[in-house]
């Protein structure tokens, strides 16, 4: 979901997102984060984190031990 959010900003506003950036957006007030939102990030976030995210959720996953994922 964090890199939904990134990759809309990166795109949008060509800026570099380490790890001090990502530390201060959390410590934003909710006046200065509802000034970036837009229907933009909302149809990036929906496509690029919710819909994958709700995909990789109802997967069913099958443990193999380390023979049986040699063999296939």
């Amino acid at each position: 979901m964090i890199n939904s959010f990134v990759t809309y900003f990166i795109s949008t506003y060509k800026v570099v997102i380490d790890q001090e950036m990502l530390r201060n957006s959390l410590q934003t007030n909710l006046n200065e984060s509802l000034d970036l939102f837009s229907i933009n990030l909302i149809i990036i976030v929906l496509f690029l984190g919710v819909i994958p995210s709700i995909f990789v959720y109802y997967i069913k996953l099958e443990k193999l031990n380390l023979k049986q994922s040699i063999i296939g």
